[in-house]
């Protein structure tokens, strides 16, 4: 079945629109433009949760190195006493957020803290980073605690890893160093180890995309990287001063049956970043409590594939790629509205449900399916309105095919006319009736058309208007729509130029059946507008300046143009006439001036 001009307007609508939109997702799926805003759209689904309260975190807080210095500079033996306040206290494990790595003259006294303890986990950090392999960050060097330290403790490292944008979003499983066989676990992972008594493997136990730690199933990414679902901003654990601690200022119950970590909060710290639920920098510390909250919690979030993303644009890129093409530009904005604010409500589902889910780019997809369904919309209807011109333009000028348009546009054309001055200008094929009988219809059609093509364009080139076609008969009008100056010219002018057309057509076409036409012009005042109903309507012309047209063009012989007075008076200048008597026109009481055209000056 042969399809319409709308439905192939549409189609061309739907593919162009899913070539841009399509090639729009292929781009965002390549090439991540603005990834890092992509990130922050992203963080915006953090919503603040209640906090596990089995962890606490004891803070070597500003209050605390103004009372007992810096932290370099304290005697080891000031940490066995918290470790013993702790374990009296009955914290079930006890997690260093410190590093020991250089040898002091009480570590005998710290060590001893610890292995009575048997709970304690133990901070290690690497330095210098030098590759990600086997999901392992490998570091120049591993800092660990020294050795008398560290027999007595779980190790676990402290570094965290922030994107490129400097956000701390997740942090490597596990870190190793070169030349070193066993890998070391986060303090998140360590401490999980510690709870559960276990001892935390060396080489991680990573299984398709998991971390397997005892029945818990932590999701890692390709580098090893944990996804930290952050409960909150700063300060949002239970928090005890280190100072209160030690001064004994404290209610034990809090720390009963709790995981206690201890690290430095005070301001100014180097261990302190930004991240995605805190316009402050939080401190190290307190992003190992919320790693160790999700884990414990298994409130685990990993990053929407690549793929999947991908898919989702597409999806989107369909629905509207489809819909818009044939909806209403406000129905097509309420659409674009409700899938922005449905993708909306469906990236907060997947996050509640573990999934971060890359907002950017969907979205994206939504203004620029609506701006190129806009824009592929104009042109088409420019294109439309060229074809309308240009079928206008076989019957009238492009320039009076405009006019129409804008009038249509400015709802003028409308049932109803105005009053003005027009030419109207008319023109007849004689002997039509007698050669109609002689050649029969089908081949009498096709010679009057091979006259019409040598006429028509010179009723156009003139800005004519092609009014109708009666049998052999043209009406052609100029002044109206748009006003013209020199209409009664261009009139004569067009009828000079079609009996000359004629008559090359004879020259060129001896074959041709001989068709002589006359040619009747009258200028003055006519009623132009609609005339017919509100279904439908013609544009023309009425008045006795049209009957006068008529009579003139029927009564001038074949090859004859004849103008009235008022033509005449016009054209003058420019042709030359020769005055003929006063014709008697059906319906006119008087006989009418007439003049006849006979050449060009």
């Amino acid at each position: 079945m042969k399809i319409t001009r709308r439905q192939q307007r549409t189609l061309i609508h739907t593919a162009a629109m899913l070539a841009l939109t399509g090639a729009f997702a292929v781009l965002f799926y390549l090439a991540q433009p603005f990834s890092s805003i992509n990130s922050r759209l992203t963080d915006q689904l953090f919503l603040d949760t209640t906090p596990s309260p089995n962890i606490v975190i004891v803070a070597i807080d500003d209050a605390t190195l103004g009372e007992y210095g810096r932290l370099a500079e304290w005697p080891r033996s000031r940490h066995a006493d918290v470790i013993r306040s702790l374990n009296a206290a009955g914290a079930q494990v006890i997690v260093f957020d410190v590093l020991f790595s250089e040898p002091a003259p009480d570590d005998g006294i710290l060590a001893s803290a610890i292995r009575d303890a048997g709970n304690v986990v133990l901070a290690a950090a690497g330095a210098d980073l030098i590759d990600i392999r086997d999901g392992r960050w490998v570091y120049a060097s591993l800092l660990v605690p020294e050795d008398g330290l560290g027999n007595g403790a779980v190790i676990g490292h402290a570094n965290v890893a922030p994107d490129a944008d400097g956000i701390v979003r997740r942090l490597p499983a596990y870190i190793g160093g070169t030349g070193q066989a066993p890998g070391v676990p986060s303090l998140s992972l360590a401490a999980t180890y510690r709870l559960l008594g276990q001892s935390p493997p060396g080489t991680p136990p990573f299984k398709d995309g998991y971390l397997q730690v005892m029945k818990k199933q932590v999701p890692v990414n390709g580098s090893g990287d944990m996804r930290i679902n952050f409960s909150g901003s700063v300060q949002t654990y239970k928090t005890i001063s280190y100072s209160d601690l030690l001064e004994g200022n404290f209610d034990p119950a809090a720390i009963a049956r709790k995981i206690v970590l201890i690290g430095v909060t005070a301001s100014g710290g180097q261990d302190s970043w930004v991240t995605p639920v805190s316009g402050e920098k939080m401190s190290g510390t307190e992003i190992h409590a919320n790693a160790l909250d999700t884990i414990l919690r298994e409130r685990f979030l990993t990053d929407e594939s690549r793929g999947h993303n991908l898919l989702m644009c597409l999806l989107l890129a369909g629905i509207t790629s489809l819909a818009l093409p044939v909806l209403k530009v406000r129905w097509g904005s309420l659409l674009v509205v409700l899938l922005l604010v449905g993708f909306a409500a469906w990236s907060f589902y997947q996050f509640d449900a573990g999934l971060a889910v890359g907002i950017l780019y969907p979205l994206a997809i939504l203004p620029v399916a609506f701006a190129g369904n806009l824009a592929f919309g104009l042109a088409l209807e420019s294109r439309d309105r060229r074809r309308i011109e240009n079928t206008f333009g076989r019957y009238v000028s492009h320039q009076v095919a405009r006019e129409i348009q804008r009038l249509d546009d400015r709802k003028v054309l409308c049932l109803g006319g105005e009053q003005c001055e027009a030419t109207v200008w008319f023109c007849d094929a004689r002997g039509f009736t007698s050669l109609s009988e002689t050649l029969g219809p089908e081949k009498m059609i096709n010679v009057v058309n091979e006259y019409f093509c040598a006429i028509i364009p010179c009723v156009l080139e003139n800005q004519g208007m092609i009014n109708k076609f009666a049998g052999d008969n043209i009406m052609a009008v100029w002044g109206v729509p748009s006003r013209q100056a020199e209409h009664a010219m261009l009139a004569t002018r067009a009828a000079f130029q079609a009996r000359q057309a004629i008559a090359a057509l004879h020259e060129s076409r001896p074959e041709l059946p001989r068709v002589l036409f006359g040619f009747g012009v009258n200028t003055g005042p006519v009623v132009a507008g609609n005339v017919g109903s509100t279904g439908r309507t013609e544009y023309t012309v009425m008045g006795d300046t049209v009957n006068v047209a008529s009579r003139l063009c029927g009564a001038a012989p074949g090859g004859k143009i004849w103008v009235s007075d008022a033509v005449y008076a016009r054209i003058k200048d420019s042709f030359e006439v020769s005055e003929l008597e006063p014709q008697s026109l059906k319906g006119k009481q008087k006989p009418v001036s007439v003049y006849e055209i006979v050449t060009m000056k």
